[in-house]
């Protein structure tokens, strides 16, 4: 079994900028055969993949910084993060070597609360397999006026 020294992150947070056009629909299916990995996003969400991938190398050029993830699929539910019922997917790599960390757990936890950014975790990282795919899942809130955000990272 070939092992991939990635990071893999599912998460449901804020992400990007507001878009101009409707995005298409989500894929039905989205899969990785380099990852091993199949994904059935939940219906109804746009695919903003494109478009937040150029917001990333845009930011990264930006900043000149290699330090740069591999967003696989980015899709959300609308650009109002604020409606009640609003949700964003992304799916990403980041390899391991470049966090700096001792060992894999320390790099999935730097990973997440980046992600997070100003979000509160809440409760301790969870180990959980899907078929041969291994992920830590982390919980955050992120409290914006009278709205509390959630995250799974």
């Amino acid at each position: 079994m070939k092992t991939v020294r990635t990071a893999i992150v599912i998460f449901v947070a804020l992400l990007g900028e507001t878009l101009a056009q409707a995005p298409p629909p989500a894929p039905a299916v989205f899969t990785s055969p380099e990852l091993g990995f199949r994904f059935i996003p939940p219906r109804g969400l746009r695919d903003t993949t494109l478009g937040d991938q150029q917001w990333i190398q845009r930011r990264a050029a930006e900043l000149r910084t290699t330090k740069v993830l591999t967003l696989l699929l980015s899709s959300r539910s609308g650009p109002d993060d604020n409606s009640d019922d609003w949700c964003t997917i992304g799916i990403e790599t980041y390899p391991l070597q470049k966090l700096g960390a001792a060992t894999d757990q320390d790099a999935i936890r730097k990973l997440s609360r980046w992600f997070a950014g100003n979000g509160t975790e809440t409760g301790e990282p969870k180990d959980l397999r899907i078929g041969q795919s291994h992920f830590v899942v982390s919980t955050f809130q992120l409290r914006e006026g009278s709205l509390t955000k959630q995250a799974h990272i």
